[in-house]
């Protein structure tokens, strides 16, 4: 029994002295950055049982992490194990260039916004002020907003956008339009724009003006190497072309190089024939009422031809013309005044230019009885009349039928043969004519001078 007693005290101890060894703690911490990627483990062992739970979590930020921490534990027969792995979502944001710029200095502003790289921007907001140049995105009555391309003047080669702006004319907003734009300026995807919330106010509406007037009913021009009436109501035979050429004029002491009717010789002219007027009842239809002529020419009156040189003229036996008398332009009128024919006219005070293009408007407003004469879009002259615009019997074909450039009828000699003609010019071209269906205004005037100039200078 004793030795019994004895054995079992041996294993008593032995099992003791096991249980110490194996009571031993061992923890290991190891941490890594790795980019993009975070996740959470915890396995737990514990005799012959295992439990695994997993946690991951993502949280947005600028700089990719990845933590992993390993804790190894043993207590009596126990092992846990511990990992924790982190996983961050990795974004883009732009990057603002910190660089000091003068915003009253337009230049150095959209300097430094051409220098910009995808994804930066300005530090700060600017104010940009510029002429719309295109509409891109139709203004949103959902959003408040719209977008366009504006074009600040003298940088006109470095367009800005402005994306989704807000505020006054916003939704009105148009090509041609001046705005000035608030906001911040970015590059994205190589387009220089002021980014989404910049603000807007229109400066300047722009008012598209007509490139003709209203109420033209005969229009000549030299187009394609003819002298042509766009209108239709005037035609001229094809042997006027042989005169149309490429001629250097001069507005405001500047040369420009544009296609005209010529007349480089005494007698040269374009005959042109009314096409519709096939009786004096259908001229008068035309002329016995409120109308305006327009012309644009050069005429050197002292390089020869007749003492009194047409421009644009139909005046035998009545009919009326613009001409002009020792330099001077006059409108002239063919009239019937109680029974008694006439002719009544009104010149200007001052002779046209022997270097320059001349404009001249003459109004014959039958309202009112009075005609008027006005020189690149002022009005020079007035005067009153009595009677009604008439072709005096015996008229002529002649009379009834022709308008002619650089010359005018002699009664009834041959109309198409242009030694028959009077009133011929020498040096003469003619860029423009028109005729219109009432008494122009002196503002229609004014613009028609405009255009006129527009049209050479521009060209």
């Amino acid at each position: 029994m004793k030795k019994i007693l004895a054995f079992l005290l041996v294993a008593i101890m032995v099992v003791a002295l096991v249980a110490c060894s194996t009571g031993t703690q061992t923890t290991t911490t190891a941490t890594d950055k790795v980019e993009t990627t975070e996740a959470t483990t915890v396995v737990t062992t514990q005799a012959t049982t295992t439990e695994a739970t997993t946690v991951v979590t993502t949280e947005a930020t600028t700089e990719a992490t990845t933590e992993a921490t390993t804790v190894v534990t043993t207590t009596e027969a126990t092992t846990e194990v511990t990992t924790v792995v982190t996983t961050e979502e990795t974004t883009t944001e732009e990057t603002t260039t910190a660089v000091v710029i003068d915003p009253n200095d337009v230049d150095a502003v959209l300097t430094a916004a051409y220098a910009l790289k995808d994804g930066e921007a300005l530090t700060g907001e600017f104010t940009l002020e510029g002429v719309v140049t295109k509409v891109g995105t139709a203004y949103s009555a959902q959003y408040q907003n719209v977008t366009f391309t504006i074009a600040v003047e003298g940088q006109e080669a470095r367009p800005i956008d402005a994306y989704r702006a807000k505020g006054e004319g916003a939704d009105t907003v148009k090509v041609g339009d001046t705005v000035k734009v608030t906001g911040k300026i970015k590059n994205y995807k190589g387009t220089i724009e002021f980014d989404a919330g910049c603000t807007m106010v229109i400066t300047k509406v722009f008012v598209e003006e007509p490139t003709e007037l209203e109420g033209v009913i005969c229009d000549v021009d030299i187009k394609g190497g003819k002298i042509v009436d766009s209108k239709g109501l005037l035609t001229f035979p094809s042997d006027a072309n042989e005169f149309v050429d490429t001629y250097s004029v001069y507005v405001d002491g500047v040369k420009y190089k544009v296609p005209a009717f010529v007349v480089f010789e005494v007698g040269t002219a374009a005959i042109g024939t009314f096409t519709n007027v096939k009786s004096n009842a259908d001229y008068l239809n035309l002329f016995n009422k409120d109308f305006s002529v327009e012309v644009y020419y050069f005429n050197n009156n002292t390089s020869g031809g007749d003492s009194v040189q047409a421009v644009f003229c139909s005046t035998e036996f009545g009919g009326w013309g613009i001409a002009e008398n020792a330099g001077k332009p006059y409108f002239i009128i063919g009239l019937n005044n109680g029974g008694k024919n006439s002719y009544a006219s009104v010149y200007a005070t001052e002779t046209s230019s022997n270097k320059e293009l001349t404009h001249v408007v003459a109004v014959f407003s039958k309202s009112t009885g009075e005609m008027s004469i006005y020189v690149n879009g002022v009005l020079d002259a007035t005067a009153k009349f009595d009677g009604t615009l008439e072709v005096m019997p015996p008229n002529t074909e002649n009379t009834l039928k022709a308008m002619i450039v650089g010359a005018d009828i002699d009664g009834d000699k041959n109309l198409h043969n242009p030694g028959d003609l009077e009133f011929r010019t020498a040096d003469f071209q003619l860029l423009d004519a028109k005729i219109y269906d009432h008494a122009l205004t002196a503002e229609e005037v004014a613009l028609a001078y405009q255009l006129d100039k527009a049209a050479v200078v521009g060209g």
